[in-house]
């Protein structure tokens, strides 16, 4: 049975210097995160900025479905919230990598 695994970054935009909480589902043991700064850095088009360490793998709860409104919303708790004090502005992505192998990206 393959695992379940899902992540998502609470925001798009963050002003510099804001932690940026990131919302992991997943059903293997754990994950990390790597930040990389995009750009063009000689050809390679990012670079690692930070590196988190091994976080535990949580199940969080299903969504529910509002049926006046149509909305969804998941209560999901942040699993990791990524420092980005002394970050340049610029654009980001974070990597997410399962135990089991590669999940996702935030950007």
């Amino acid at each position: 049975m393959r695992a379940r695994d899902r992540g998502l970054c609470r925001s798009r935009q963050r002003a510099a210097g804001r932690a940026l909480p990131v919302v992991r589902f997943t059903t293997t043991s754990g994950f990390t995160a790597e930040a990389f700064r995009m750009g063009w850095y000689g050809g390679a088009q990012a670079r690692r900025v930070w590196r988190s360490g091994l976080t535990p793998g949580v199940r969080q709860p299903g969504a529910h479905v509002d049926k006046a409104t149509r909305t969804v919303s998941a209560p999901w708790r942040p699993s990791l919230t990524v420092p980005t004090s002394g970050w340049p502005e610029g654009s980001y992505l974070i990597m997410l990598t399962a135990a089991s192998g590669p999940g996702g990206t935030c950007r």
